[in-house]
C-alpha cells in the first residue's frame, strides 16, 4: 500500500501545483487590459460617494476591466479605497487596471475651456459663464459681488459699482465639469495675481500707483483701444492728462456710470452724476470699468513716450491723436463730420 501512497501523494502534489500554476495564469491574465491592442478612448463618470465596488462595476460595465474583483483587491493592496477621486476620465482598453487606479486617484479628470475675453464687466463674464453651462448666471454674479479676494488692493473709503471689477483676468481656462462657482471665481482672480509679477509691481511703484489705479487706467484703455500698437499711445494721452491736472473724457467711463457697454453717447449722457464719469470728476474713476488684459496692463505701465493730450476715432479701429486741442477739432471734423 505505501507505494500506491506515494504515488497519490505525488499525484495529489502535481496537480495541486498545477492549479497553482493554473491560478497565476489566469490572475496574471485578469491583470492584463481588455485589450491590448485597442487604444479606443472610453468616457467614465466617477459620481461623488461612489465606493470602489461602484467604481469597480463602473469600470467593468464599460470594458475597462476584466474583473470587478480584480479591481478591489488592486485598490485595496495599494491602501487607496479613500482616495479615488470622483469626475469625468478619459481612459482606453489598453489600460493596466492598477494604471486606471493610479488615475484616479491622481485626479487626472477630463477639462473643458472657458473663455473669457478682454474688457468685460463682471455681469459680462458671468453671463459667458452662464451660458457655457458652468454656473447660473444670478448665483455666480452674487458670489462675485460677496468676494473679499481683492479686498487688500481696494482703496479706502471709496463706492464701487462692483468691489471685483477688473479682477477677474481674461483667459482661456480649463475646469473640470461640475467645478464649483468659487474655484472658477478664485481661478480668475489668482490669474491676475500671477500677471502683476516683479518686474510689473516694480515698474507701478516706479510710477507711483497701485494695483488697483493700474487696472483701473487699464481698464480703459481696453475698452478704447482695438489696434494692439495704439495701446501705449492712448495710455500716454491719458497719463499726459494725469500729470496736468485735466479730466480723462473718457467715454467708456460715462457708460459703465450708465450701466452701458456700449453705443452713442449724448451731451446729456455725459453729464451724468457718478464717479465714474471722468467727463464731471478728475483723475481715475474709484475702479476699474472692465476685465483689462495683459497688453493694456503693460501699456498703463509703459505707455508710450509721445505729447498727445487728445485722440479721436477714425471709425476703422485706429485713432488720430493730437497735442492741442484745435488740432483736435481738426481731427474731429475730418473723421467725425464727413469733412
Amino acid at each position: 500500500m505505501k507505494p500506491f501512497v506515494r504515488i497519490c501523494g505525488s499525484a495529489l502534489f502535481v496537480i495541486f501545483i498545477l492549479g497553482l500554476v493554473a491560478c497565476a495564469l489566469y490572475f496574471n491574465y485578469l491583470m492584463l487590459p481588455p485589450d491590448a491592442s485597442s487604444d479606443e478612448t472610453v468616457v467614465v463618470e466617477i459620481p461623488r460617494g461612489a465606493t470602489t465596488r461602484d467604481i469597480a462595476g463602473i469600470l467593468y460595465e464599460k470594458g475597462l476591466i476584466k474583473h470587478p474583483d480584480l479591481f478591489r483587491i488592486i485598490v485595496s493592496v495599494k491602501g487607496l479605497g479613500q482616495s479615488l477621486k470622483a469626475g469625468e476620465y478619459l481612459l482606453t482598453k489598453n489600460m493596466y487596471a492598477s494604471e486606471i487606479a493610479e488615475r484616479l486617484v491622481e485626479g487626472r479628470v477630463i477639462t473643458y475651456p472657458l473663455t473669457v475675453p478682454e474688457g468685460l464687466t463682471v455681469p459680462e463674464i458671468a453671463r459667458i459663464v452662464a451660458d457655457q453651462g458652468w454656473a447660473d448666471y444670478d448665483t455666480f454674479l452674487r458670489l462675485v459681488d460677496e468676494s473679499q479676494l481683492n479686498r487688500e488692493f481696494l482703496p479706502e473709503g471709496v463706492e464701487l459699482i462692483r468691489p471685483m471689477e477688473g479682477y477677474l483676468a481674461p483667459n482661456t481656462y480649463r475646469f473640470a465639469r461640475g467645478e464649483s462657482e468659487l474655484v472658477i471665481i478664485r481661478t480668475m482672480y489668482e490669474r491676475t495675481l500671477a500677471i502683476f509679477d516683479k518686474e510689473r509691481l516694480d515698474r507701478a511703484r516706479e510710477l507711483g500707483m497701485t494695483v488697483h489705479e493700474v487696472l483701473t487706467l487699464a481698464s480703459i484703455i481696453e475698452k478704447e483701444a482695438v489696434i494692439d500698437e495704439e495701446r501705449p499711445t492712448i495710455s500716454a494721452v491719458y497719463h499726459n492728462r494725469l500729470k496736468i491736472g485735466m479730466k480723462l473724457d473718457a467715454d467708456p467711463t460715462v457708460l459703465y456710470s450708465l450701466g452701458r457697454t456700449g453705443g452713442l453717447l449724448t451731451l446729456r449722457d455725459l453729464e451724468v452724476t457718478s464717479p465714474y464719469n471722468t467727463y464731471r470728476n478728475g483723475g481715475l474713476p474709484p475702479g476699474p470699468i472692465a476685465a483689462p488684459g495683459e497688453k493694456s496692463i503693460d501699456a498703463a505701465l509703459y505707455p508710450a513716450d509721445v505729447p498727445y493730450l487728445y485722440f479721436v476715432s477714425r471709425n476703422d479701429g485706429s485713432h488720430a491723436f493730437a497735442r492741442t486741442y484745435r488740432e483736435h477739432l481738426q481731427n474731429v471734423q475730418k473723421y467725425q463730420s464727413g469733412g
